[in-house]
């Protein structure tokens, strides 16, 4: 008796195992039904054709998180003379080396073609603008200086396009965002070396 009680138990084992996750995997998808949407960020790597969606990038191991709380909208120049290049991977390598960063601290980066190139994903935290990071985006175009080193808007008619398109978007997915430069945050800065209020 006592051996035909363990081979029945023995036999309906395997069925525990396999319908426990079953349950769990049914749970989680009924708890992510009712919580509120997630938005995400493509990932910011070109080559890569994740899409959008929650998780780990298998291509590229970029981890994307539920998206943070955006009130500010922060505009800045790379402080690169006229007649100087300082393309998107200059600015990555330069925030790498020398100031210690993971990856380039903003999430836009507009070249003078007028290029737009992703930087960090949107949902992760920027590092270009003290005390202001955790909820704000940072955007920058290539140059903002004149050829002796002096503050000046030197943005293309392509980066202007661009930059205009670009924080027309943005403000259309975070109304609730304010459009500033970064010197009206940091009196200390004259960046983005142009006036800002006729973009909000």
């Amino acid at each position: 008796m006592s051996a035909g009680h363990c081979q029945f138990s023995i036999l309906n084992y395997p069925f525990s195992i396999f319908n426990y996750p079953f349950l769990i995997i049914h749970y989680q998808r009924e708890r992510n039904n009712n919580e509120k949407e997630k938005r995400v960020e493509p990932c910011a790597q070109d080559y890569c054709d994740r899409g959008d969606s929650l998780g780990r990038c298998v291509w590229c191991s970029v981890v994307h998180v539920v998206m943070r709380m955006i009130t500010l909208i922060i505009l800045h120049c790379s402080a690169t003379r006229e007649g100087q290049s300082f393309g998107f991977e200059d600015c990555r390598r330069d925030h790498i080396r020398h100031r210690g960063f993971r990856d380039i601290g903003y999430h836009y980066y507009i070249t003078r073609d007028g290029t737009v190139h992703r930087g960090r994903p949107l949902e992760l935290v920027g590092a270009h603008c003290r005390n202001h990071n955790r909820h704000s985006i940072g955007i920058c175009y290539e140059g903002g200086l004149d050829a002796e080193g002096r503050a000046k808007d030197t943005r293309t008619e392509a980066q202007k396009v661009s930059l205009s398109a670009l924080v027309g978007e943005l403000k259309e997915r975070f109304p609730q965002a304010l459009v500033v430069g970064h010197r009206e945050l940091d009196p200390g800065k004259e960046c983005p070396c142009f006036e800002v209020g006729g973009m909000r």
